[in-house]
């Protein structure tokens, strides 16, 4: 616990400082991470035996800021149907295509790099430093708040377990002070 703890201290203080330094800084560090969530994801479909196609989602991400900056927030569909169009035409030409080729190369994009380019899209907001501040804190406080909650109550009360192949130490009481964590963030 004391190591969750000490992380969650550092990651308030990283984000406290991305805040308040310009927008692209937000944005970078956004995009950072959910390139190692990216990477993480296409790694264990790999893994699983999957013939992924990744390069799409990469170019995605790298050209989101510039574009995001320069053209606005509404780039990111055309970004992400440009994206899916390369995967459907790269599965489709292969000797043999298959649809769960496909399906599992989208799934990255369509579950980590999409949300991550919102965030990096609110991160892009034009001088709206408060909305953009209030947005992403939002956005980290309610998961932020859930987890701790969670980690608490679950630690204090115990319990039987939720779902243990999922999550070993997940309690049900854990699991719905998560839940209370989260609405009272999202309230605050």
């Amino acid at each position: 616990m004391k190591q969750r703890i000490i992380t969650g201290i550092g990651l308030i203080a990283f984000l406290a400082i991305c805040l308040w330094l310009p927008n692209w800084v937000m944005a970078l560090a956004t995009l950072v991470c959910i390139g190692f969530a990216v990477w993480e994801e296409y790694h264990a479909l790999t893994i699983a035996g999957h013939r992924v196609i990744s390069w799409p989602t990469w170019v995605l991400m790298a050209a989101s800021i510039p574009l995001v900056y320069f053209f606005g927030v509404k780039v990111v569909v055309p970004m992400l149907a440009a994206a899916l169009f390369a995967m459907v035409t790269q599965v489709l030409f292969r000797k043999e295509p298959e649809l769960t080729d496909l399906s599992m190369s989208t799934l990255p994009l369509l579950t980590v790099a999409l949300p991550g380019l919102s965030l990096v899209a609110l991160a892009m907001i034009p001088d709206q430093k408060a909305v953009e501040v209030v947005l992403l804190c939002l956005t980290f406080a309610v998961p932020l708040m859930g987890d701790i909650f969670a980690l608490f109550v679950g630690s204090a009360i115990g319990g039987p377990k939720f779902c243990p192949a999922v999550s070993p130490k997940k309690t049900i009481a854990g699991s719905l002070g998560g839940l209370a964590g989260s609405v009272i963030a999202a309230m605050a």
